[in-house]
């Protein structure tokens, strides 16, 4: 009589453990997401039973909540009344369900300016020197990429940097 007992006990507990496994993993990925996030970075959370989405720039974390500044600070000019600065939000660990971070993308700007620099500049450089005769045109093709590319990724990273897109951080 005790072996079924016990067999359903084991079983009901060993159905339970990769629930508590899970959640642990959960917890543990929103932990090193919090960690990863440096202050005055833009946020944005999803929060549970929230309709909207919440997006400021970081004030401090912990590992129970997030406070972040909703909107950017006034800029005083000579003689003008400020508005009330407004309060920090501050989001228990929790409750969000996702959580995203603004960043640039100047290493993919330089990539893909690379590679249109690198056609456009061996283009260039192969008909710039169409009538060369001291320069054979596989020198002017390789020289016009190689300059072409330098320029390129240049240009792609500055743009890149500069406009930014949301990442998701949590969950991955």
């Amino acid at each position: 009589m005790r072996t079924p007992v016990i067999t359903a006990l084991l079983s009901a507990s060993f159905a339970w453990m990769p629930l508590g496994s899970a959640a642990a993993q959960q917890v543990t990925d929103r932990q090193t997401a919090f960690e990863s996030l440096a202050d005055s970075q833009w946020v944005r959370l999803k929060v549970a039973h929230v309709v909207g989405r919440y997006e400021g720039r970081l004030l401090e974390r912990s590992s129970d909540q997030l406070v972040l500044m909703a909107e950017p600070e006034p800029v005083r000019a000579a003689g003008q009344v400020l508005p009330p600065k407004p309060e920090p939000l501050r989001v228990a660990a929790t409750t969000i369900d996702t959580l995203w971070v603004k960043r640039g993308s100047a290493g993919r700007g330089a990539g893909i300016g690379a590679l249109v620099g690198l056609i456009g500049g061996g283009i260039a450089g192969a008909v710039a020197c169409a009538d060369c005769k001291d320069t054979p045109p596989s020198a002017s093709l390789v020289g016009g990429a190689a300059i072409g590319a330098a320029f390129g990724a240049l240009l792609g990273a500055g743009i890149g940097a500069v406009s930014k897109h949301w990442v998701r951080r949590y969950p991955k």
